[in-house]
């Protein structure tokens, strides 16, 4: 993606997608969406400035050299605005070889428990109390049965306790073997989405409300319909008019413009009849 109004601005580009239905639901059960979002991801585009940075090292040392406006990665979150990496769904980024490296990856993880200090200092306690009950011959009858009543209340604080992890550990499972679903589906999601970017931006954006081009709300019935703004839409007409002007391929024309094939002939067609 270039900008070509403006060589000094950072180019931006987060195409919404439609999740689908089990990726949806998957999404919605993590909690990545919620009630009030729309069953949508964003794709976001990381780009290089296109700004000298004045820094020696960046801009003759690094294997990844400022060459005009260069795209360094993908990441896709679930909604509408862009999230932390504990729900990142997909990110493509370039390594310092030049090549792709794909993630995230989640890498195996025990349960921890909030209570686990807890529950090791009932049990040095509860061994402490039946010590002193097995070998203490000279305790009383008071301090015996005060010891016994503390031991049987620490018997039923420890079985809270493992009540509370083994629900938590099978939650914790539950939780990873319904993200690294959510993973696949979203790396497969991607891969769909690159066959026919533009339509699914599209049928994307009328789902989701805003414009898949500048994000900005839809409001009038048409824009709606289309997915695209009437300002984004006027830019589109404009630029296939120049890039036509200046000689370009039919083919470059759709590709750079982000229009169906059939959209740009008929507004060429239109062109030559109003000529």
């Amino acid at each position: 993606m270039t900008i070509a109004e403006d060589a000094e601005r950072r180019p931006s580009w987060a195409p919404p997608l439609i999740l689908g239905g089990e990726l949806g639901e998957a999404c919605y059960a993590l909690g990545y969406l919620t009630d009030d979002d729309k069953w949508i991801g964003r794709l976001w585009a990381t780009f290089a400035t296109p700004k000298r940075s004045g820094r020696y090292l960046r801009e003759h040392v690094s294997h990844l050299p400022l060459h005009g406006i260069q795209c360094r990665g993908f990441q896709l979150y679930a909604g509408g605005t862009r999230g932390s990496r504990a729900v990142l769904l997909f990110e493509a980024q370039r390594t310092e070889s030049g090549d792709w490296r794909f993630g995230p990856h989640e890498w195996p993880a025990d349960y921890e428990s909030a209570r686990r200090r807890e529950w090791e200092r009932l049990i040095r306690e509860r061994e402490y109390l039946r010590y002193e009950l097995d070998y203490t011959h000279t305790l009383s009858e008071a301090r015996r049965f005060r010891v016994e009543a503390r031991l049987a209340e620490i018997a039923r604080l420890i079985e809270t306790i493992d009540t509370q992890d083994a629900a938590g550990a099978d939650e914790h499972r539950k939780h990873r073997s319904l993200r690294q679903r959510a993973l696949e589906l979203a790396s497969a999601r991607v891969l769909d989405f690159i066959g026919a970017p533009d339509a699914q931006m599209q049928l994307a954006a009328r789902l989701w409300g805003y414009c898949c081009i500048c994000s900005k709300e839809l409001t009038d019935p048409i824009s709606l319909e289309r997915g695209i703004g009437p300002d984004c839409y006027a830019k589109r007409i404009k630029f296939i008019h120049a890039r036509a002007a200046d000689g370009w391929p039919l083919e470059r024309i759709v590709m750079l413009s982000g229009m169906p094939m059939d959209f740009v002939t008929s507004v060429l067609s239109e062109e030559v009849c109003h000529a």
